[in-house]
């Protein structure tokens, strides 16, 4: 899908809100790292392609740091995983729920109900209608 199509599709209102939250998501990491001078201040470097992981295995760092924008900056590191583990979620149960593994599903309980072995009553009634 081209980013005209996405843009017409969403509309003009949703789509600037998008843009707009995605700026804000990104600057308020570029605030909070540039205010800790996060990585350097903590002890470790990385530069370039490839350092989120290197960042999130650092960040309990911030929270031995115990200031408001350390706490910020170690929430804002791990949003991005939360974040891509409940869309996967989300994502897994949508699909469960078109596969339709209700409970109450009427074929289920009939069938449920043919298979089972008679009640106690039923045994000992000798009731045999099934």
């Amino acid at each position: 899908m081209k980013s005209m199509d996405a843009f017409r599709k969403l509309g003009w209102r949703k789509s600037i809100l998008l843009v707009s939250g995605l700026l804000c998501w990104v600057g308020a990491y570029a605030f909070l790292a540039e205010s800790l001078d996060w990585p350097d201040a903590y002890g470790f470097y990385c530069r370039g392609r490839g350092c989120f992981f290197d960042d999130l295995w650092h960040s309990p760092a911030l929270l031995h740091d115990g200031r408001a924008a350390a706490l910020a900056l170690f929430a804002w590191l791990w949003s991005m995983p939360a974040f891509v583990l409940i869309i996967w979620c989300w994502a897994l149960w949508k699909k469960r729920a078109r596969v339709n593994l209700s409970l109450y599903d009427d074929a289920s309980i009939e069938d449920s109900e043919a298979s089972a072995p008679p009640s106690r009553n039923e045994a000992l009634s000798g009731d045999k209608t099934r």
